[in-house]
């Protein structure tokens, strides 16, 4: 009899030790679904910024939030221009088409005029271009935005 309860107590501590391992293995997979979930959220987060940001051939740039839009030059156009040293600034106020200059960029090189990427009014400018300009080259599309435009 003995042995018999010891062999059945046997098989339920092997029986508890298997339910802790389906358990184990089910918070693993549980775990690796939340994993691949926020994983594929930061991409899809990843991917709505980058399809909200559009580039001219010209290498401007709007990054479109809503009805408004942050413009300036894409990283390839400052670094064509090389060492920015002076924007100049349109008026909050001041409508453009798209594609009507809106602003010069002179640099080290040359200066050249900086393109309305959408149609809009200007309803902000970065005044932090004006006493560092070099904004720009070291971060054009955070940093370095010329405008803000809105419908």
């Amino acid at each position: 009899m003995l042995r018999v309860a010891s062999a059945a107590a046997s098989g339920c501590r092997a029986a508890s030790a298997a339910a802790v391992a389906v358990g184990a293995a089910a918070t693993a997979r549980t775990a690796g679904v939340a994993i691949a979930r926020r994983a594929a959220a930061a991409t899809t987060a990843a991917a709505a910024r980058a399809a909200s940001t559009f580039y001219t051939k010209d290498h401007e740039y709007a990054k479109v939030e809503g009805t408004a839009a942050t413009c300036g030059v894409s990283h390839y156009a400052q670094t064509q221009l090389g060492d920015i040293v002076f924007v100049s600034l349109p008026a909050i106020g001041d409508k453009f088409a798209k594609g009507a200059t809106m602003c010069s960029i002179e640099s080290v090189k040359a200066a050249n005029d900086v393109y309305a990427p959408v149609s809009g009014t200007v309803t902000a400018v970065n005044k932090a271009l004006a006493e560092n300009p070099s904004l720009v080259n070291e971060s054009p599309e955070d940093k370095g935005w010329i405008v803000k435009l809105g419908a």
